[in-house]
This record gives structure tokens, C-alpha cells and sequence, in this order.
């Protein structure tokens, strides 16, 4: 009844019940457990043995690597679930196309006995004759169709000529199959040791390529397999048959012509430079050097004011001087250069004790005292004097020039007095 139960379960069910140890009523009729083949995709059909990693007797735990499978794609390990031992090994390694589900090996407990344990009857000879290839005799269909594939490789050998047998080689023995390849030599019973063998590879070090096999079975012609091996090949060196040198005078008048250019780029370059003229008017008894020691202070004191304070608007809520101060290139560095000129425009000058620029402009009686007792304060006379401020731009900063325009306004303050 059991076993009626199980022969009705899915193939998946029923492989996970047989390679799981586990405390069920199956133990009780089967004492050694059945390892299938697995199926490491689900498209895989067969697959081989590479090699066991441990032997008859040897113990292993789980998560340890059992075999080592090969697929038509690539070779992967295949892991214990549970703890066990190996109570028999039915296909040995280097097996090939061992059908998905069949019985490979037996497994048992740790603490099981090899000696007095019970295998399943007759199931480790069907496991190996499901294993090993077939040996029966093939089709006429089948013969018939090598040979006629056979006949027209040979055939396409002989019409490519003398150049195919410098193009073709005999294949690496020791490279990895592309699955394209690999793929079209299962379908045509072809093992890999018998196809690097017979047939010759167009690939670079000896790599052997699907266009091979097909010339090979007569699939397509091997001209095309030479003519693109030989197109390849071509591009591997450069044709410097059609390449004239430069005559040395060529050159020489060639590495002149950039230095020249490059010296009228230098000589074109010319700094910006933003003139302004003030027209300054003083009360007769400031003499030039009380006004142009006053001009000195208030163009360090513009200057400084226009370099510390940011372009942007101080007053806004997004405003924040750290960051400004992190994303201003070389805060510290000079956005513009300052040099001006003061010029009378006329000649009487006299002496007084005055130091502010803005007091010496407007006249103020409380901060100018008359020398001369016989004049009245509104016959007091008026020198007048020109600045020109000339403000070189850095134009290493984007923010120069309006830095630059900021002082020039903040000097515009002369003109309102």
C-alpha cells in the first residue's frame, strides 16, 4: 500500500523522499538510500559525472560537496542535504549522458553498517544500464546521413584550396567547449576528445568554433569558414604599404606655426581693466596731502568691503556664509587690483588740519576752521580735483567683474557730497 502511494507521487516528490534521511515508514523497507541523478536546470535532460569526492565508506556532513556534475553549459558542485555516509558508488566517474532521475549511488547513515545493509534488488543494474551509452547498431537513416556529410566535407576541403590548410588548425586539446559548440556535437553523437581530433578549428590558438562544425557536417561550406578566418586574420596587422612619410622641413614649419600663434594668443590676451573718473570738490584750505591721505583710507576701506561681502542677497533665508565661504573658490585671493590718480585742477592749495574725506568734501564748519580771520564762511573758496581709479579685473574668478563693478559704485558715493 505504501509503495502504491509512492508510485503515484510527482518524480520531484518522490526524489526528495528518497534522497531526504528522515524518521519515516520508508526507512522500514529500503535501509540504504537511493542518490539520482540530479537535475542541476530545468532543462536539463542528461548530464555526467566528473568525479566523486568521496569514496566508498567515507563520511560526510552536510553541505559538503559529494560529486562534481558537467553539464552541456558548465560544471557544478553537488552539495549534501544531510549528514551520511557513501554505502555505494554505481557510475563511476567520467560517465556521460546519464539520463536525470537515475540512480547513481547509494547513501546511508553515519552509524550504519555497510556489511548488513540491505540494498534494493536489481535497481544497480538498471541504474547502470540506463547509465552507460547505447551500443546498439545505428539506423540506416542515420549511417547514410554521416556519410553523406562526411563525403561533402571532404568535397569542401578539396575546393577551398591550398590556403584553407594555413588558416585551419588542429584544434586545442586542452580548451573549454563554447555551449554553442558543445551543443552541436551532442546532437550529432560527437564526443569532445573525437571532435578536437578530427576537426580543424579557424579560431584564434586553436579555438574551435560552431562555423568548424558545420563545415565539418557539410552544413555550410568551408569557403565561408576560410574566407572569414582569412578577413579576420587580415586585421590583425597594419597595412603600412600606402603610408608616406613627411619630409622633416614639413615638420619644422609645422611645430613653428603653433609657438607663433600661441605668441599673438598671449599678445591679444589684453587685461580688462574698468576706468572711472570723479570730480572732487574741497574747500580751499584742505591741502593735497590731507585729501589724496583721506583717498587712501577710503579706497582700503571700499576695497575690503568689497571683498568680504558675498554677491548674493545677506538677507535672504537660504543665505548661510559658511557655505558660501565652502563653495567660493580662493576666498583669500584678490578678485581686483586698485591703482588711481589724483590731478588739481587748480594749483592754489593751503594747509589744513582735516583727515575725513566726507568732512573735507562737504565744507562742515565744525570740522574745518578758518585761517583766516578776515573772511566769512560763505566766501570760503573751492579747489577742484579729478580721480581716476583704475580697477584691473582677475579674471581667473567668475565673481571679478562683479566685484569690481561693486566698488566702482561704492566710490560713486564722492559724487553725492
Amino acid at each position: 500500500m505504501l509503495l502504491s502511494a509512492m508510485l503515484r507521487l510527482p518524480n520531484a516528490a518522490l526524489r526528495y523522499r528518497l534522497t531526504t534521511r528522515c524518521v519515516h515508514n520508508t526507512m522500514r523497507i529500503l535501509n540504504a538510500q537511493a542518490f539520482a541523478m540530479p537535475a542541476m536546470s530545468p532543462t536539463m535532460e542528461k548530464g555526467g559525472i566528473v568525479e566523486w569526492k568521496y569514496k566508498v565508506g567515507d563520511i560526510f556532513s552536510a553541505g559538503d560537496v559529494l560529486l562534481e556534475v558537467e553539464t552541456d553549459k558548465a560544471q557544478i558542485d553537488v552539495e549534501a542535504l544531510d549528514d551520511g555516509k557513501i554505502a555505494k558508488i554505481i557510475v563511476e566517474n567520467g560517465a556521460k549522458d546519464i539520463p536525470v532521475g537515475v540512480t547513481i549511488a547509494y547513501l546511508a547513515d553515519v552509524n550504519d553498517d555497510l556489511s548488513s545493509l540491505k540494498f534494493p534488488k536489481d535497481s544497480s543494474s538498471i541504474a547502470e544500464k540506463k547509465a552507460t551509452p547505447k551500443q546498439s547498431t545505428p539506423n540506416k537513416g542515420t549511417t547514410s546521413r554521416k556519410e553523406t556529410s562526411r563525403v561533402s566535407s571532404t568535397d569542401s576541403e578539396k575546393s577551398t584550396g591550398i590556403g584553407s590548410t594555413e588558416l585551419l588548425q588542429k584544434a586545442n586539446t586542452k580548451q573549454t567547449l563554447l555551449p554553442s559548440v558543445a551543443q552541436l556535437l551532442a546532437s550529432r553523437g560527437i564526443t569532445k576528445d573525437e571532435a578536437l581530433e578530427k576537426i580543424k578549428s579557424s579560431g584564434k590558438n586553436g579555438r574551435l568554433l560552431k562555423g568548424d562544425v558545420l563545415a565539418y557536417f557539410g552544413l555550410i561550406p568551408k569557403e565561408s569558414v576560410v574566407n572569414i578566418a582569412k578577413y579576420i586574420k587580415s586585421g590583425e596587422q597594419l597595412d603600412l604599404s600606402n603610408i608616406e612619410f613627411k619630409k622633416e622641413s614639413d615638420k619644422l614649419v609645422e611645430q613653428q606655426k603653433p609657438k607663433e600663434n600661441a605668441k599673438e594668443q598671449t599678445v591679444r590676451s589684453e587685461p580688462i581693466i574698468i576706468t572711472e573718473q570723479i570730480g572732487l570738490k574741497v574747500p580751499s584750505n584742505v591741502t593735497y596731502e590731507q585729501l589724496s591721505s583721506s583717498l587712501d583710507s577710503f579706497l582700503d576701506e571700499a576695497y575690503h568691503f568689497t571683498h568680504e561681502q558675498p554677491l548674493t542677497n545677506i538677507r535672504s533665508d537660504f543665505y548661510d556664509p559658511i557655505f558660501e565661504h565652502l563653495v567660493t573658490p580662493s576666498p583669500t585671493e584678490a578678485r581686483f587690483d586698485v591703482t588711481y590718480q589724483l590731478t588739481p585742477v587748480d594749483t592754489e592749495l593751503n594747509d589744513c588740519a582735516q583727515n575725513d574725506i566726507f568732512d573735507l568734501l562737504s565744507a562742515s564748519n565744525k570740522s574745518i576752521p578758518t585761517q583766516r580771520g578776515n573772511e566769512s564762511d560763505t566766501e570760503t573758496s573751492h579747489n577742484e580735483y579729478i580721480l581716476t581709479v583704475n580697477v584691473q579685473v582677475n579674471e581667473k574668478f567668475s565673481d571679478s567683474k562683479g566685484k569690481s563693478e561693486r566698488f566702482i559704485n561704492y566710490l560713486k558715493q564722492l559724487n553725492t557730497v
